[in-house]
């Protein structure tokens, strides 16, 4: 019987625990898009969640039975469910950095007017788009607001947090991909990718689940909410410039 489910397919989803015994925590199953099959054995039946962005107290749909010989069928049938959330959760994530992507476009002469006033920026170039497709072949897809900075501006120096350049961000995501695996992985956010830093030796990141930006610092205890999303980042550091450049016109 305990066989009988180890034997289903799991789909996208990677196994990271597993226990053939009937005890509570027997197996979870993680899935893109921040979505997690749970099972374990709780008061006398088996218990298979579905949870997003790591709320257990509110599951996305809950499956039970005491009968272990139904569990084949009902990891199926939850593996199916959780398939087609992922799936769906995917494409909603695409529309909404297309979004994000088209109002970066409408500031285009904003975000370049801040670029041609700063000091900071003089030297910036945009990155050339064999570049970036190398770096995303070597370690993964650059985020769609990001690779359109890069690809359009380059780095960004305006204020703090700077935006790595493209050189930088090579450098950095080694670096990164450690501090993740030896201290970041004991917080709850969905996968991420650095995007800058700021002076205390902060490293700034996207969470790719909720689009948030956010710090992390190994000296300090909690991760630091910078803005909702990069474009609310961008566009502030923009209007920080552009206030600084105006300012230094009066005086």
């Amino acid at each position: 019987m305990v066989q009988a489910w180890r034997k289903v397919d799991f789909g996208t989803g990677t196994v990271t625990f597993l226990d053939d015994t009937q005890k509570e925590d027997m197996l979870q199953v993680e899935y893109p898009n921040g979505f997690l099959l749970d099972m374990g054995w709780y008061q006398d039946r088996y218990i298979i969640s579905i949870i997003h962005n790591f709320d257990w107290t509110h599951p996305v749909k809950r499956y039970e039975t005491a009968d272990g010989n139904q569990l084949p069928a009902l990891l199926t049938e939850a593996v199916r469910f959780v398939e087609k959330k992922s799936r769906t959760a995917e494409r909603e994530k695409s529309e909404v950095n297309m979004m994000q992507v088209r109002k970066l476009e409408g500031y285009r002469d904003k975000i370049k007017a801040a670029y041609e006033a700063s000091a900071f920026t003089k030297g910036t170039r945009p990155e050339p788009e064999d570049a970036v497709k190398r770096f995303e072949s070597r370690y993964t897809p650059i985020p769609a607001e990001y690779r359109w900075l890069l690809l359009n501006f380059g780095g960004c120096y305006l204020a703090e947090p700077w935006i790595f350049t493209l050189k930088e961000l090579e450098e950095a995501y080694p670096i990164f991909q450690e501090a993740y695996e030896d201290y970041m992985s004991e917080y709850d956010h969905g996968p991420t990718f650095p995007i800058g830093g700021l002076g205390d030796g902060s490293i700034v990141f996207i969470d790719l689940e909720s689009g948030r930006v956010r710090g992390y610092n190994r000296d300090y205890a909690d991760l630091e909410e910078i803005a909702e999303n990069f474009s609310s980042l961008l566009l502030g550091l923009v209007e920080q410039a552009l206030e600084l450049g105006n300012l230094c016109k009066e005086l």
